[in-house]
């Protein structure tokens, strides 16, 4: 495996530098992850004059909490240049959408949770499968409307730091925000429709 030279988000990108993207899903940037790169180089020929296209493979080292838009440069893994120094490979991280969770604010994620109104009426906990696969339980104390938003501290991205190794890399994380779509019914019988229109119009 080889390591990038550094990590950047303003990387100075140079003409002869040869750019390729790297998708990856949450859940390889909040676990880390290594991936396989393919891409196509000049290299020198043996007369030392003219060049030929060559297929390179590298792995590439994923650090959780990496976020889209990342540059990881390849000193000198560019293209081959006679009498030139060889040009770099820069990485650029590109990230996934993925079906449930949003990532906002680099280190932060949104969670959508589905629920029928007779279960937001009760504030029935939130069950959910986090990306790192832990099942997790959060008590809702209260009435859940459209504009319920539950915040978890620490359960969201890991908080990407440099010059740490992906094993001695801390649990550090963002937080967690639960986001509500209530589904209701399609059909309301008239007489439990009066019924519950009674009951919500209480004091």
């Amino acid at each position: 495996m080889i390591d990038a030279a550094n990590t950047s988000l303003n990387y100075e990108k140079k003409e002869k530098d040869i750019n390729i993207e790297l998708e990856c899903s949450l859940e390889e940037l909040y676990n880390g992850c290594v991936k396989n790169v393919k891409y196509i180089k000049n290299k020198i020929c043996e007369d030392l004059r003219t060049t030929e296209e060559q297929e390179v493979n590298i792995e590439v080292d994923i650090m959780k909490g990496y976020c889209k838009n990342t540059i990881l440069p390849f000193k000198g893994m560019g293209n081959d240049y006679p009498g030139e120094k060889s040009s770099d490979l820069l990485v650029h991280i590109k990230e996934k959408k993925h079906p449930y969770f949003k990532r906002v604010n680099k280190d932060d994620l949104i969670y959508t949770h589905n629920i029928k109104l007779s279960k937001a009426l009760n504030g029935e906990p939130v069950r959910l499968t986090t990306l790192d696969n832990r099942k997790i339980a959060v008590s809702i104390d209260e009435i859940i409307s459209p504009s319920t938003i539950k915040k978890v501290p620490g359960e969201g991205m890991p908080i990407f730091q440099k010059d740490i190794s992906v094993k001695d890399l801390t649990t550090k994380r963002g937080d967690l925000y639960i986001k509500f779509h209530i589904i209701f019914p399609e059909y309301i019988n008239p007489t439990k429709k009066k019924e519950i229109t009674k009951l919500l119009d209480e004091d």
